[in-house]
């Protein structure tokens, strides 16, 4: 009975992390199972997460993570060996499910007596960045996905990587028959300017599939590009009917069934953004970056649900979290400067939010901290490089807006080892706490 009722009265919360690939995703997940797994630990020399109003560490019982029969298991066990091995997570190859179960003390002993531990279940995927920008695609005509992302490669910064795809395209003979040999020629050239941009920092690349490789399933369906207005103007052309036909394909045997099994299902959303990329290649990245989210969170399904609403009315996302990650990256001094950019880069994003009476916020965010201030500069920055020699670097103000940043202006992107870990207790974060009191306040 006693077992029923604790089912029955587990509070369970679907999160979705939307991150574009680089962002961080496994490391802030892997940092978050260390942290509380440390923070329930009795024994524990340091508390890491001093913050964390809303897990008190004298009530906090356990941290584990839960099996899931929906998608493979979130594999903690490799990331953190990676991280231990002074190597980044590699690139997300597939789907997982990150299933926390924090099981908590009652606050009074009446409470416990009567109901037994405190359990909250927070279920959150993890999956390649190259996925999420192919959302909004279902919402869109073959023909209007392909007249739109030409114009786009018309003008920087994607113009200057498109020229040579761009120049094949118009070249190409449409009068050619359709056969894999053709096609195949068009989605390499199409390929590889997807690629380059991928490089350069550019974001917003459609289909994300093709960024991927074999085995991946998108990747295998996604086999798509786009064609000139000339033959869009030709409804029964035979090269619109094939590639509208692959993207279709695409649309009913994977984008739509991966939004609507775990997109979807999110009450709450944490949107996590890596500046220091956009700073790195300069001002037209960082407004792409911002063009990219704003276009994104139509994606996506947002409205607060009242309390007798919520057995009979969709889920929708009730919160959403700007983060910044990576925010060791610069020095402290600088940090309110960054959250000041991340809230301009996030606000036509936040305007959305708020017509639609949607509770937002932003964060500065570090997983795994990588870099030690300079004792003797406030405006520098000591970290490890890959190659094991120390570097010290030291920044210009960060720009607050966008456009404080000038034409040809860029930052120094920091390549750095993640620092010596042992165990769980190794790690340091920054800001980390913040972002779990309000994930948690949701759902206490």
């Amino acid at each position: 009975m006693k077992k029923h009722l604790t089912n029955l009265l587990t509070s369970e919360r679907h999160i979705i992390i939307t991150g574009l690939s680089r962002s961080g995703k496994s490391t802030l997940l892997t940092s978050v199972m260390a942290q509380l797994s440390e923070h329930a630990n009795p024994a524990g020399e340091m508390n890491r997460l001093p913050f964390l109003t809303r897990i008190p560490a004298n009530r906090l019982l356990s941290a584990r993570l839960v099996e899931s029969d929906e998608a493979p298991n979130f594999d903690f066990a490799a990331n953190l060996a990676q991280l231990q091995q002074r190597q980044w997570p590699q690139a997300t190859t597939r789907i997982s499910q990150f299933t926390l179960e924090l099981t908590l003390k009652r606050p009074h002993a009446w409470q416990q007596r009567l109901l037994g531990d405190e359990i909250h279940r927070f279920i959150i995927y993890d999956y390649p960045g190259e996925w999420l920008m192919d959302l909004s695609l279902a919402d869109l005509s073959y023909s209007d996905w392909s007249a739109h992302v030409l114009a786009q490669q018309t003008s920087e910064p994607q113009l200057s990587h498109a020229q040579s795809w761009l120049a094949m395209l118009n070249g190409f003979d449409f009068d050619l028959p359709v056969n894999s040999l053709y096609s195949d020629h068009l989605l390499h050239s199409y390929q590889h300017y997807l690629q380059s941009a991928k490089c350069a920092g550019i974001s917003r690349l459609q289909p994300g599939a093709l960024l991927l490789t074999p085995p991946d399933p998108a990747h295998l369906l996604g086999r798509f590009c786009p064609l000139p207005a000339k033959v869009l103007a030709q409804p029964n052309h035979p090269w619109l009917l094939h590639f509208q036909q692959r993207y279709q394909d695409y649309l009913e045997s994977w984008v739509k069934p991966l939004r609507d099994t775990y997109f979807r299902r999110a009450q709450q959303q944490i949107v996590l953004l890596d500046l220091f990329e956009g700073l790195a290649f300069g001002r037209a990245y960082l407004a792409e970056m911002q063009e990219s989210l704003n276009h994104l969170m139509s994606s996506f399904i947002y409205g607060k649900r009242r309390w007798y609403e919520k057995l009979h009315k969709h889920v929708s996302i009730e919160q959403v979290i700007f983060v910044a990650s990576k925010c060791d990256l610069v020095p402290l001094s600088q940090q309110p400067r960054l959250l000041s950019l991340l809230k301009h880069v996030s606000q036509g994003a936040s305007q959305q939010l708020k017509a639609q009476q949607i509770a937002f916020d932003h964060l500065l965010l570090s997983a795994l901290v990588a870099t030690k201030p300079d004792a003797d500069n406030p405006q520098a920055l000591r970290y490890k490089h890959p190659d094991g020699s120390t570097h010290q670097v030291e920044f210009d103000p960060i720009p607050e807006r966008i456009h404080d940043l000038s034409e040809q202006g860029v930052y120094p992107l920091i390549h750095c080892l993640p620092p010596i870990i042992h165990q769980a207790s190794d790690f340091r974060t920054m800001h980390l706490d913040q972002l779990l009191n309000r994930i948690m306040g949701e759902a206490s």
